[in-house]
């Protein structure tokens, strides 16, 4: 009776073999055929039997890569090739999984050693195939970083932008309210940096700083900075972007004022010469103690639209219009208003490493309040035309020379606040990417 029991044991364990078998070349029919999720369906129930064989490893590996699982696919593959390191194929299909669910390393360490075993030529193409995609992909999440030097000598004919009365309603102006021209030294520079943190997503963070001295102006030296965070989506000529920023401003050794503000920008390819761009800003701007009635609130928003002249990029012509205000968070301030304004500029390329620039732009500032009651009825108004031209002049492939004049003319209906400028200057920037 025992004899007859293990006879029948052996013969229904030879036929669930069977069976199995059987399962095995229908779910490699199935993967053959293109209908590898079905195959997996067959395969998943007998993992917990067959997990280990070789051959069932193997189908249940490719299954699951060619059924879009690579995760899971990593582990019965690394199972066949630990078990047989020479098995190629197995070896082929384990770097691929590794590489669809984006283990790079682990793709690249297979990948060599496939290439350490002499492969067919067919093999090498398609690793280099892998291995071109996965350089291109690792370069677009390193980080991109830029930083920029740049000192300047000028003249400044109205450092301290005022008028160039002497006197003001009966009172004698003293020396830093009137008009005081000096010659300047400037340094600025700044850091960039930006990373993909998927296609078509982009962090970034930059910073920048300027200092300037006046010899016969100092009152008006000044120190400032600011710190941008952001991100930036590109998809099909269209760009769009995030971005929070501080700033710090300290005049003649003293803190004068800081701000932070949310900006987000919105720029969109129409046809192959033009764009079209959109921004808006909202943010606080705080002096010191002594000067908090200009404290402000602010927001701005603006349309530019730019168009290249013929099929290079060396002409270029942009117009652009903005609107803001300012809320002054005191309320008998005299420093709210609304403001709005136009400029048109150009570029173009004048001699293969000389760019030529110019730009006009007027912008217009209505106060809420009067300013001086005694001797002004009606609210401060001022009108604001500037004009600038230049040339830079590309000596290196890091180095740029840049010179340019620069005019200002700010017409307010309260004198003390009329004032005209001149600036000229020439710089030297050095770059390091």
């Amino acid at each position: 009776m025992c004899r007859l029991a293990v006879t029948i044991l052996l013969a229904f364990g030879a036929l669930h073999a069977s069976a199995d078998t059987r399962t095995f070349r229908d779910a490699e029919a199935l993967i053959d055929g293109g209908d590898a999720e079905q195959a997996v369906s067959l395969l998943l129930p007998l993992q917990a039997t067959y997990a280990g064989d070789g051959e069932f490893d193997y189908l249940l590996g490719l299954a699951l890569l060619e059924s879009g699982q690579p995760d899971a696919a990593i582990a019965p593959l690394q199972r066949v090739v630990n078990a047989d390191p020479m098995f190629a194929g197995a070896r082929m299909d384990l770097a691929r999984s590794c590489f669809f669910a984006g283990r790079y390393q682990q793709a690249r360490e297979h990948f060599d050693i496939l290439l350490d075993q002499s492969p067919p030529a067919a093999a090498r193409r398609a690793i280099a195939e892998y291995q071109a995609v996965m350089d291109d992909r690792e370069a677009m999440t390193r980080w991109s970083r830029e930083a920029m030097l740049r000192p300047v000598v000028g003249y400044d004919s109205n450092a301290n932008a005022a008028t160039a009365a002497n006197d003001f309603l009966d009172f004698t102006l003293d020396q830093q309210s009137q008009e005081a021209g000096s010659s300047f030294a400037e340094l600025n520079g700044g850091f960039a940096a930006s990373r993909n943190i998927r296609p078509g997503l982009r962090a970034g963070l930059r910073t920048d700083f300027q200092a300037r001295h006046y010899p016969d102006a100092s009152f008006v030296d000044f120190v400032g900075g600011n710190v941008r965070v952001g991100l930036g989506w590109l998809s099909e000529g269209r760009s769009r972007g995030i971005g929070l920023r501080a700033y710090r401003l300290h005049v003649d050794n003293d803190f004068n004022n800081h701000g932070l503000s949310l900006e987000g920008t919105w720029d969109q390819a129409i046809g192959d010469r033009s764009r079209l761009g959109f921004f808006a800003r909202a943010g606080v701007l705080r002096y010191e103690d002594e000067l908090d009635t200009k404290d402000v609130n602010k927001v701005l928003a603006g349309i530019s639209a730019s168009r290249r002249i013929g099929a290079t990029r060396d002409k270029l012509i942009t117009l652009s219009a903005l609107i803001g205000a300012d809320d002054a968070t005191d309320s008998d301030s005299r420093y709210s208003r609304s403001l709005y304004g136009a400029r048109v500029s150009g570029r173009w390329r004048i001699h293969q490493r000389i760019m030529a620039r110019a730009s006009l732009g007027y912008q217009r500032s209505d106060y809420d309040k009067p300013f001086f009651e005694r001797e002004y009825d009606d609210d401060r108004g001022d009108d604001m035309i500037d004009a600038e031209a230049g040339l830079a002049w590309t000596i290196g492939e890091d180095w740029q020379l840049d010179s340019g004049l620069r005019y200002s003319d700010n017409d307010s209906n309260v004198d003390l606040y009329r004032y005209d400028r001149w600036v000229s200057f020439v710089g030297l920037s050095r770059r390091w990417r």
